[in-house]
């Protein structure tokens, strides 16, 4: 039995289901099931919470003014060689990776659960 962390969805763009095993003693490879007409069987189809971007980027934005940071500092602190992805972050058009929010969280002084704002359907 392979230890690691399984994910299964619906794959609604192929109709399908997916099982995926991301497991550390195989480093960053992954084994990927696919099942087709599941609808049902294994578990029952729910709304899930999902990441508000937007309100995500205004929190974001929230947290350097209140630990009076420029988008700069973050730069820096990240080592991106321009600003971008923090504007971006900042303006909802996309996330901070999981490496970049744990960085962030320590760099705010808060946990991730904190920066990300989450929303249910």
């Amino acid at each position: 039995m392979l230890r690691g962390l399984y994910l299964l969805w619906k794959d609604h763009g192929y109709g399908v289901w997916r099982l995926v095993c991301y497991n550390s003693m195989i480093g960053h490879n992954r084994l990927s099931l696919v099942f087709p007409e599941m609808d049902g069987f294994l578990l029952e189809e729910k709304e899930m919470p999902y990441i508000n971007m937007e309100e995500t980027g205004k929190n974001i934005k929230k947290l350097l003014a209140k630990n009076n940071m420029t988008v700069k500092d973050i730069q820096m602190n990240l080592g991106f060689t321009t600003p971008y992805p923090v504007y971006k972050w900042i303006n909802g058009v996309n996330m901070p990776n999981l490496d970049n929010l744990i960085a962030l969280s320590f760099l705010f002084g808060v946990t991730m659960d904190e920066i990300i704002v989450t929303k249910k359907p």
